[in-house]
């Protein structure tokens, strides 16, 4: 983003000249606070982008957050993330094990990702279950140390498997998962394979909120939620608890996979987002 001034002062002679300015994250602004100074006025940005009808947003998530930024109003304009071509079809599977209960956690384990992860843990945590708990770890990063396993013992027990790609990472997700905790592509790359996907709230500190999301209840492209968005975004959720106990009763692991599935194929394909494209 702090290369768009550069770039404007380039441009600025061409009568012809045309940017489109994509919000692809809602940190955005907190990141470009960090290179400028403290009183940059964000709304002679967003005012001369709005003007020009020049912006487009991932999802509602980023919209709200520039708005909380700005009096500006911008228009819903959404450019979201598209899946890659889905070459292989999967179909929807039974829960794994009667006896315990399967969760994976799908995603980087940085900083600004970690919290999302133990928000979860510790709402599940509070709950009895008949069955033990095995949660899965796919992903790495500087932050997993954070996860103070023994606090989580005896009730669950943590599986890391750092990085997996391609057909690695589908069979290990098919073969050892019934629900999947992610955002972003992540979510989306774990609901082609039919499984159920739980959206985690985004946050980059510690917090404590017992709200999670279906991803096929989520609306406006919204891969990842603040907490304080989720009234505005009008997403159905669910404790922790109870979404779990939902997909493990009969049938609906498959049910919810599908739905899944259905939900990212129909809002992310690339071929269904082209017309997103072109009218931006």
């Amino acid at each position: 983003y702090n290369q768009l001034f550069y770039l404007l002062e380039e441009i600025a002679p061409l009568n012809n000249a045309r940017v489109l300015f994509l919000f692809l994250h809602p940190q955005i602004f907190k990141w470009l606070s960090l290179q400028v100074s403290p009183f940059f006025n964000h709304n002679s940005v967003f005012k001369l982008i709005s003007t020009h009808n020049a912006y487009g947003f991932m999802d509602k998530a980023n919209l709200l957050a520039v708005q909380s930024h700005s009096n500006v109003k911008f228009e819903e304009r959404y450019f979201p993330v598209a899946l890659e071509d889905i070459t292989k079809e999967f179909s929807p599977l039974p829960v794994l094990n009667n006896d315990e209960i399967n969760i994976a956690w799908f995603g980087r384990l940085d900083g600004d990702k970690i919290y999302s992860l133990i928000n979860f843990l510790d709402n599940l945590i509070g709950f009895e279950f008949e069955k033990p708990i095995t949660i899965h770890l796919i992903g790495d990063g500087n932050a997993k140390q954070t996860i103070d396993i023994n606090k989580y013992a005896p009730q669950m027990r943590f599986v890391f498997n750092s990085y997996m790609y391609g057909e690695a990472k589908d069979e290990y997700l098919r073969d050892n998962a019934d629900i999947v905790i992610a955002m972003g592509i992540c979510a989306l790359n774990a609901a082609i394979l039919r499984l159920p996907i739980i959206l985690p709230i985004v946050s980059n500190t510690k917090f404590k909120a017992n709200k999670f999301i279906l991803l096929g209840d989520t609306k406006q492209y919204t891969l990842g939620v603040n907490e304080e968005d989720i009234v505005e975004l009008e997403c159905k959720t669910y404790p922790a608890d109870k979404v779990v106990n939902l997909i493990y009763q009969e049938n609906n692991k498959q049910k919810i996979g599908e739905d899944c599935y259905k939900y990212a194929v129909e809002n992310f394909k690339f071929e269904n987002l082209i017309a997103n494209y072109l009218n931006l």
